[in-house]
């Protein structure tokens, strides 16, 4: 009864009501003796407007199940997302260290590892070229090239060794 709506609860009430003053009129003709037929229409409309509760407060049921059992999916599909953020960061972190891990392999400056990392992310040389800040905090003994090459030549290795990582730890 408690999803039931206001509209839903001025309905019930209207039929009560209608159930009540029928009753009282029922129970007055049946002591006068009135007509069979007029006693069994205030019997009929009696009975519609109970089926009419009934029918009332069992579509509120079946909503208020309904709602209860979106929640538990909501809440489900809460819990596994949950679940997938809490594995993609320890995956970005096991990602994370390994690039690190293959960074000091290479044996890159700070500044090295900062182009390296763009270029990880996706941006092409030509466009790492065009930027300003990293062109300035390489090293003079390497240039951008020498990353790149780098780069392109441990990039399958580096993404299967990730691969592996991920699936098999």
């Amino acid at each position: 009864m408690k999803n039931l709506r206001v509209n839903e609860v001025i309905f019930i009430i209207m039929l009560l009501v209608i159930i009540i003053i029928n009753g009282i009129d029922f129970i007055k003709d049946m002591n006068q003796g009135d007509e069979l037929l007029h006693i069994s229409l205030e019997i009929l409309i009696v009975a519609l407007s109970i089926w009419g509760i009934v029918i009332l407060v069992s579509m509120a049921c079946k909503r208020t199940d309904e709602i209860d059992a979106l929640n538990q999916k909501v809440e489900k599909a809460e819990i596994n997302l949950e679940l997938s953020r809490s594995k993609l960061k320890e995956i970005g972190h096991v990602y994370s260290r390994y690039i690190h891990k293959q960074f000091e392999v290479w044996k890159l400056t700070p500044s090295e590892k900062e182009v390296a990392l763009i270029l990880l992310k996706g941006l092409s040389l030509k466009k790492l070229q065009k930027l300003e800040v990293p062109k300035k905090r390489l090293s003079d003994n390497r240039p951008p090239l020498f990353i790149a090459n780098q780069m392109l030549q441990a990039e399958m290795n580096f993404l299967l060794g990730f691969l592996k990582i991920c699936l098999f730890h």
